[in-house]
């Protein structure tokens, strides 16, 4: 093994007098150095992955939500919102309330869904099914495109649509889901005929 050997009293020049007190060896063995050397390098490569580990995981989700589809309508009905805080509904099942009020309208059911779809388009959202009483919209984020779902349910005999509005992954929105479900609303209803 190879020493790197410093004598201090070579660097101060000291008397013996303070010479044992003094007369340090420090043996610096090259593995010793290379870890030195090497740590600078492993913690930057630390830090690199875990700066991209929350992106590749966030790329992944953005993938996975590319290929789900919405679920629609179940037992006549808009879809339940999961327990995670990413959706909003104005559908109450059983004991769990609407998170959101319905639309309602005046005039015609089919005037109302037309509605509906202009204001979902003006928002921004892409219409992937249509039927007389059922619209679904896809809404994409703008940096990492998730996709989060819109649907519209008619119920024409209570002059209501319904509307659940949800992202397919992860767990929280930061409230963008019913910050859309407020906009479709605004649009909409900027579109009906006021009453007199």
């Amino acid at each position: 093994m190879i020493y790197v050997t410093y004598q201090i009293e070579q660097e101060f020049q000291l008397n013996t007098f303070h010479r044992p007190l003094l007369d340090v060896t420090k043996r610096i063995t090259p593995p010793l150095l290379l870890r030195i050397f090497k740590m600078p390098i492993v913690l930057a490569t630390l830090a690199i992955g875990a700066l991209l580990l929350p992106i590749a995981a966030l790329a992944i989700m953005s993938i996975t939500s590319q290929h789900l589809d919405p679920p629609g309508i179940i037992d006549g009905k808009l879809a339940p919102c999961p327990m995670t805080p990413n959706c909003v509904c104005s559908e109450s099942f059983g004991s769990t309330p609407p998170s959101i009020s319905p639309f309602p309208f005046s005039g015609s059911p089919a005037h109302a869904m037309a509605n509906v779809r202009e204001a979902v388009i003006a928002a921004g959202g892409t219409i992937t099914t249509e039927s007389e009483v059922y619209l679904a919209a896809t809404f994409r984020s703008s940096f990492f495109k998730f996709v989060d779902d819109a649907e519209f349910r008619l119920s024409a005999e209570d002059s209501v649509i319904h509307i659940r509005s949800a992202s397919r992954t992860g767990h929280s929105d930061l409230g963008v889901n019913g910050k859309r479900a407020a906009l479709i609303r605004s649009k909409f209803d900027s579109s009906q005929p006021t009453s007199k």
